[in-house]
């Protein structure tokens, strides 16, 4: 599937395939009209939970919410922290739980959305056994996305804030 991406946030050492993120989708909170939309149709765009709830509505969307263990997150975001030369002193506990409560709240907000289809996607799951992830989402989004490329997309190698 193809990603709506800038491309501002490039290939580095923490994430060496991409961030495939689009920089306009930060100003979703903003009273600003959401132009990108018009270019999203069929095309997946990355937001960040705390962003959802500012969609506009009316476009058909399909959610695709990654799980992955709080812990893991948190390992991974203070080797990258600690690598760009930023304090890793991270306070997991308050971070775990803010994590938890934000989780909490999309799927309250989520619940009141009838119709709008969601599927969670754990991210060890993926890593261990790509090809029946695969055809979960395949069946969620299309059985006319390529099969083998999206199994060949995951990359053990790059699980490296395990539990």
């Amino acid at each position: 599937m193809p990603v709506l991406t800038d491309h501002v946030r490039q290939a580095d050492d923490d994430n060496p395939k991409g961030y495939l993120e689009l920089e306009d989708v930060k100003q979703l909170r903003s009273s600003r009209p959401v132009k990108w939309l018009d270019d999203a149709t069929g095309k997946a765009v990355k937001v960040v939970i705390p962003l959802v709830h500012y969609l506009p509505a009316g476009p058909a969307y399909r959610y695709i919410v990654m799980h992955r263990p709080v812990d893991e997150i948190l390992r991974s975001q203070a080797v990258m922290l600690t690598r760009n030369g930023r304090n890793a002193a991270l306070d997991e506990e308050a971070l775990a739980k803010a994590y938890g409560d934000l989780l909490s709240s999309f799927d309250r907000w989520l619940s009141l959305q009838p119709g709008v289809p969601a599927l969670a996607v754990y991210y060890h799951e993926v890593v261990q056994d790509p090809a029946s992830q695969v055809d979960l989402l395949r069946a969620f989004l299309g059985d006319d996305l390529n099969r083998e490329a999206m199994i060949a997309a995951v990359d053990q190698r790059l699980y490296r804030s395990r539990r």
